[in-house]
């Protein structure tokens, strides 16, 4: 009867965690004013998805990702049927999200439990269920939650393998699974293969099982991805996806150094200041038990995919946030008693106010469709409107194809006549500018003089802004802030008038 509560313990924290998640999973879903949500990378999961749900054929004929997430997905669409809303699609496939996300929490827990006890996996379990960066992930069909959740099952199965004893082939096979899984997600997934075999070798479990590894993880990516190796497209979109694209972005150029980035702006973000610092306090505290080995080794192993790209997204840092909260609650369970309860409660306090209001932020009507309505409602048919370059997920949807690749359609055609090309407003000003305040400072971060010139013979008539209320008196928005996809919840428009 002692593992009844803590089974009870972990549906609750599960259930907490699919309930915060969601909170505002409509966010920024397609609707009559725009066709593409206001994440970039949904659609490269949903339509495409969606093309081989059309077709017939498993083919994603897409392949800067893997094809698992595609696999998951297309069932999802299949339930509500190709034909349904494109608000609805999206909603469907975030779906899956959702629930990689809470199996990821439970994987926590077990994790959490393996290394320490129930109790310290339960609170490594409610911890992530309720980090801002977690939470906030989980809302959308993308890649990165699921990568975390594979991640998680493979650490698990390398800290029961270093622990030795036993036959390892159980752990092997499920951690194998996981790596392969992981992989069949996102490409780097891969490396979780790495700490997999740390645990074989601390465990001292011999050469069969490693090459059983190998060759299981192998065959699941395989199966999960298989036109990889069919499809002539896919070399040419894995190579740009791994070494063309992270070392050729121009959206974070002027920010200083990537690691003081991260450390400075995106860490506080994702998890507090508490949880990193227990996090650390743990792994010192852990450091001589060879079952938290490979868990520090996967530490290092992102921090250095971190260090290589000049992508500095803070959603790259998803991977490493079960092991904080494992770590984290380690550290907690050292605490004297009578401190113990008032850190788990400054630790988990925190983490309520913030995720409730980003949650919250997501369940309101995102900026850029109130600046439309807007113009839509004030401005007259034919005005000429100046945006940043041609209608993407950054900017008011004044055109429904906001997904930034020209139709050449009904869905390129807007009442109004956009300048997409900045440089020719000095020859022909447009009447209005409608802009994204994130899109400005990424294109004219080390020329301000130039944005300043350009807006000289206008005004600024209204702004829209996103704001998260984590307290009275207490609000976050990303004005001035470079943390690109973070401020995908937080766009800031501003309409400006030209002054005749």
């Amino acid at each position: 009867m002692k593992g009844v509560p803590d089974r009870y313990g972990l549906l609750l924290v599960c259930a907490l965690a699919l309930a915060v998640r969601l909170v505002g999973l409509g966010w920024g879903l397609p609707n009559e004013l725009h066709v593409a949500s206001y994440h970039p990378d949904e659609w490269s999961t949903v339509d495409t998805a969606l093309g081989m749900l059309r077709r017939g054929e498993l083919d994603p004929r897409f392949f800067n990702y893997p094809s698992l997430s595609l696999y998951f997905a297309t069932p999802a669409l299949m339930l509500v049927g190709a034909d349904a809303p494109r608000g609805v699609l999206f909603l469907a496939a975030r779906l899956v999200t959702v629930l990689l996300a809470v199996l990821g929490v439970a994987f926590t827990a077990r994790l959490g439990r393996s290394l320490g006890s129930p109790r310290v996996g339960l609170l490594a379990a409610a911890i992530l269920a309720l980090l801002p960066l977690h939470v906030v992930n989980s809302h959308f069909a993308t890649v990165d939650v699921p990568l975390t959740t594979w991640c998680t099952l493979a650490l698990w199965a390398a800290c029961e393998l270093a622990e030795g004893g036993g036959s390892p082939w159980k752990w092997t096979l499920l951690g194998a699974l996981a790596c392969g899984l992981a992989a069949g997600t996102k490409y780097n997934g891969v490396l979780a293969l790495l700490p997999l075999l740390l645990g074989l070798g601390l465990g001292r479990r011999g050469w069969r099982p490693m090459l059983a590894a190998l060759a299981i993880a192998a065959a699941v990516f395989a199966l999960t991805s298989p036109y990889v190796f069919f499809d002539p497209q896919a070399m040419k979109d894995i190579r740009f996806e791994l070494f063309v694209h992270p070392l050729d972005t121009n959206l974070f150029h002027g920010v200083g150094p990537g690691w003081w980035f991260h450390l400075r702006h995106s860490l506080p973000t994702a998890c507090g200041v508490l949880v990193p610092l227990a996090a650390l306090a743990g792994a010192w505290r852990a450091r001589r038990d060879r079952r938290v080995w490979p868990l520090l080794l996967w530490l290092a192993m992102v921090a250095l995919t971190l260090l290589r790209t000049r992508e500095l997204f803070i959603r790259y840092l998803l991977p490493m946030l079960p092991v904080f909260a494992v770590l984290a609650a380690l550290a907690v369970r050292r605490v004297p008693g009578k401190w113990r309860c008032a850190l788990i409660f400054l630790f988990l306090a925190g983490l309520v106010l913030r995720s409730r209001a980003y949650v919250a932020l997501m369940d309101r009507e995102d900026p850029r469709d109130a600046a439309a309505r807007w113009c839509f409602a004030h401005l007259p048919a034919g005005e000429s409107i100046g945006e940043l370059g041609f209608t993407w997920f950054e900017s008011v949807p004044l055109r429904p194809n906001n997904s930034g690749h020209p139709r050449h359609d009904a869905l390129d055609e807007s009442p109004f006549k956009l300048h997409s090309d900045w440089h020719a407003w000095a020859a022909h000003p447009p009447d209005w500018l409608v802009i994204n305040d994130t899109h400005r400072l990424a294109e004219f971060a080390d020329q301000p003089g130039q944005w300043e010139e350009l807006t000289a013979g206008y005004r600024l008539v209204r702004t829209f802004e996103a704001r998260a209320h984590l307290l009275p008196g207490w609000t976050e928005t990303g004005r001035g802030s470079r943390q690109h996809d973070w401020l995908y919840l937080f766009p800031v428009i501003e309409i400006w008038q030209r002054q005749d």
